[in-house]
C-alpha cells in the first residue's frame, strides 16, 4: 500500500494523504487512513476511507511522510 497526497482542483491550501486500496480506469481513487492537510494552517484532519472522484482530483504524488 503506497501513501500518497492529492492536489485537489479548486482547493489549494488543501491536500487529502492517504494509502490507495483502490483505482479505477477513470483514476477515481480509494484511499485508507486517509487526513485532510490545510498548508496554510499546517493543520490535519483524520478522514478514514476517503473516495477521491477523478474530477477532483489534480496531481496525485508520493507522500513526503
Amino acid at each position: 500500500r503506497s501513501r500518497i497526497q492529492v492536489w485537489l482542483y479548486e482547493q489549494v491550501n488543501m491536500r487529502i494523504e492517504g494509502c490507495i486500496i483502490g483505482f479505477d480506469e477513470y483514476m477515481n481513487l480509494v484511499l485508507d487512513d486517509a487526513e485532510e492537510i490545510h498548508s496554510k494552517t499546517k493543520s490535519r484532519k483524520q478522514l478514514g476511507m476517503f473516495v477521491c472522484l477523478s474530477a477532483e482530483c489534480c496531481l496525485p504524488q508520493p507522500s513526503t511522510q
